[in-house]
């Protein structure tokens, strides 16, 4: 189902997070990361099936550490081109995170403007460990009847380490997004991350979905490496490339079984302890469509 959100200029409302293998340092501020740029993984901005990811392909998982109250929040704008005469997308967000008794929870709140169409996404997503390298999410999310926006969407993600050093990092998802028409999708996401040492993580995703009516079988493959170091600078890039089932192209117009390519740089670069700014770029190509922007986000965390 695509209509953006998820590359960080277009992620799919309503996803995931991450943590980070190990415990080490700065865990408040990869949850600004993560749930700043992609709070609700595949989240935010529009609702695309797979291109929504960019922000969380940075998550380099973590063991679940709760602090108790808000523990990140960012605005963020952004801003795309589209080919064929087709409107300039524009979009602006708050999203934030909150440690509440075992629970970590992540929201959004998000005010776009899509093929000459205002819409509002609401998204929240609830993070617990599960049991000694596992942990498990769950998000919900809904728009306001913008035909580019999910009616309702739900996800949730398991996730599990594995390997001799614990650096292997598994997951499993399965979703379900309803359009406001009578389109519908549902998913299955197989992931894997390696985070090395340092500067390095790199990450693979597969993801089957069926969309209806017709029955319309589509896959999507994803590609990913982050360097750099959380509390300095990261950088991300991401290639992702397969067929989608179905795209609402606003007007009530849409399109089915197609061919897509999308990549993704993001750079992230705090500037203090608890406060950063975030630049994204994004290029996408379909057969009828082709968009290229950009977005712009400011960070802040919490000890």
């Amino acid at each position: 189902m695509k209509p953006l959100l998820s590359g960080a200029a277009c992620r799919r409302p309503g996803g995931r997070r991450a943590f980070r293998p190990d415990g080490q340092g700065h865990t408040t501020t990869r949850a600004v990361v993560l749930a700043v740029l992609a709070v609700l993984g595949q989240t935010v901005a529009q609702a695309e099936p797979d291109s929504a990811r960019a922000g969380e392909w940075a998550a380099r998982p973590d063991t679940v550490q709760l602090h108790g109250g808000l523990r990140a929040a960012s605005f963020h704008v952004g801003y795309q081109t589209l080919n064929a005469g087709q409107p300039d997308w524009r979009e602006s967000g708050l999203r934030g995170q909150y440690d509440l008794q075992g629970h970590q929870l992540a929201g959004e709140l998000l005010s776009a403007r899509r093929y000459g169409e205002d819409g509002v996404f609401v998204g929240l997503q609830d993070t617990v460990q599960l049991g000694d390298g596992v942990w498990g999410s769950l998000a919900l999310g809904a728009g306001d009847g913008a035909s580019y926006l999910p009616r309702y969407r739900v996800d949730g993600f398991f996730y599990r380490k594995f390997g001799d050093t614990q650096r292997w990092i598994g997951s499993l998802g399965l979703g379900h997004y309803r359009a406001p028409g009578r389109y519908r999708d549902q998913n299955l996401t197989l992931g894997l991350s390696y985070w090395f040492e340092a500067p390095w993580v790199l990450q693979a995703e597969w993801r089957h979905n069926r969309s209806h009516p017709g029955s319309v079988d589509t896959r999507q493959y994803a590609l990913a490496a982050t360097w750099g170091q959380a509390g300095q600078t990261q950088l991300t890039l991401r290639h992702g490339w397969g067929r989608e089932g179905y795209q609402a192209l606003g007007g009530g117009r849409s399109i089915v079984n197609f061919a897509s390519h999308e990549t993704t740089l993001n750079l992230q670069h705090w500037l203090a302890p608890d406060w950063g700014l975030r630049l994204g770029a994004v290029r996408y190509r379909a057969d009828t469509q082709r968009r290229d922007g950009v977005e712009v986000a400011v960070f802040k965390a919490w000890q």
